[in-house]
C-alpha cells in the first residue's frame, strides 16, 4: 500500500477490510462513517500555519508567498495546525469582516465562534455545502488570505449524465434558491404504483394509474367564469344559452322555463278555450 505524507488515505491497488472497501477506481463502500471531532493528538494537518513577526504575515507550509490563496472543496474537512507568535487566526465571510463560524471545531474543545481568533492548536474546518464561492482567513483586521471554495468530485452545481443513473436511496437537490431538474427533450417519470407530490412534507397531489389528482383551493374562486360560464356565484344574475336541456319540469313559477313546459301549457290553454 502506498501512502503520502500529510495527505488523505491513498492506494493504487484498492483496499479491502470488513465493512470498508475501496476499489481500484476509488469507489468506497462502508457500513457507516462517523466524525467525532479532533483533539490535540488527532488529525493530520492539511495546512501548517505560522507567522513572521517582522512582516506580520501568514505563512503556510508548501504554499508559496505571503498570505497564500487556498482552494477548498465543499463538504470536505480541512485541519489547520496553528503555530502563531503574534497573529490570531479567523475565518471570514465574503465581506472580509464578518466571522464565518459554520463548520469550525478547535482541538481545545471549542467550536463555531469560540474557535475563532486562536493562535495555537488544530482548527478543523468542514466547508458547508452552502458556503459562498469565496471566503477569507485573516488576523481579524488587515492581514487577509483568500479561500476559493469549489465543488468536489461527486458534488455538482450542474451535472451531465450520458447514460443511466441508478440511485439506491434518496436523490436530494441541495442547491440554494430553486434547484432545477431540466431536460432538453422529453422528461419521463416512471413509478411502479404512484408518483406523490409533496410540499414541506405535505401531500398536495398524486399521479396514479387512474390519472392526476390535485386538490383545488376554491376559497378564492368568487364570481369567476370559464368562457362566460359562471363559477362560484350562487345565483347568477343573467344567463344566455345557444342551446340547453332541462331534465325535469319546473316546480316553481320562478323556475327556468323550457320548451316542453311552454308547449304543454300552450296546448292545454288552446283546448280549454277552443282555440
Amino acid at each position: 500500500m502506498k501512502l503520502a505524507n500529510n495527505k488523505s488515505f491513498q492506494s493504487q491497488t484498492g483496499f479491502n477490510s470488513p465493512g470498508f472497501t475501496v476499489d481500484d477506481d476509488g469507489n468506497i463502500t462502508a457500513l457507516s462513517i462517523s466524525v467525532s471531532g479532533i483533539s490535540e493528538s488527532d488529525g493530520i494537518a492539511n495546512f501548517n500555519v505560522t507567522d513572521e513577526s517582522a512582516d506580520t504575515v501568514f505563512r503556510i507550509q508548501d504554499q508559496a508567498g505571503d498570505n497564500p490563496s487556498l482552494t477548498l472543496a465543499r463538504g470536505t474537512t480541512y485541519v489547520f495546525d496553528l503555530t502563531l507568535s503574534t497573529l490570531q487566526f479567523y475565518i471570514k465571510s465574503t465581506d472580509t469582516v464578518t466571522n464565518f463560524n459554520n463548520g469550525l471545531i478547535h482541538s481545545s474543545g471549542t467550536s463555531r465562534a469560540l474557535a475563532q481568533g486562536l493562535s495555537s492548536g488544530k482548527l478543523s474546518f468542514t466547508i458547508p455545502l452552502s458556503a459562498p464561492d469565496v471566503l477569507y482567513y485573516s488576523n481579524g483586521s488587515t492581514i487577509t488570505g483568500t479561500i476559493n471554495v469549489i465543488n468536489p468530485v461527486g458534488l455538482f452545481s450542474d451535472a451531465t449524465i450520458s447514460n443511466e443513473l441508478t440511485v439506491e436511496g434518496n436523490l436530494i437537490l441541495a442547491g440554494v434558491g430553486s434547484p432545477q431538474l431540466t431536460s432538453v427533450t422529453n422528461l419521463t417519470f416512471s413509478a411502479g404504483n404512484e408518483i406523490k407530490l409533496l410540499i414541506d412534507e405535505n401531500l398536495v397531489g398524486s399521479i396514479a394509474s387512474n390519472g392526476l389528482s390535485i386538490p383545488i383551493n376554491t376559497s378564492n374562486i368568487v364570481n369567476s367564469s370559464i368562457e362566460n360560464s359562471v363559477i362560484g356565484a350562487i345565483t347568477p344574475s343573467t344567463a344566455a344559452f345557444t342551446s340547453g336541456s332541462v331534465t325535469s319540469l319546473p316546480t316553481k313559477d320562478s323556475s327556468l322555463t323550457n320548451k316542453q313546459y311552454v308547449d304543454s301549457t300552450s296546448l292545454a290553454l288552446s283546448i280549454a278555450f277552443g282555440l
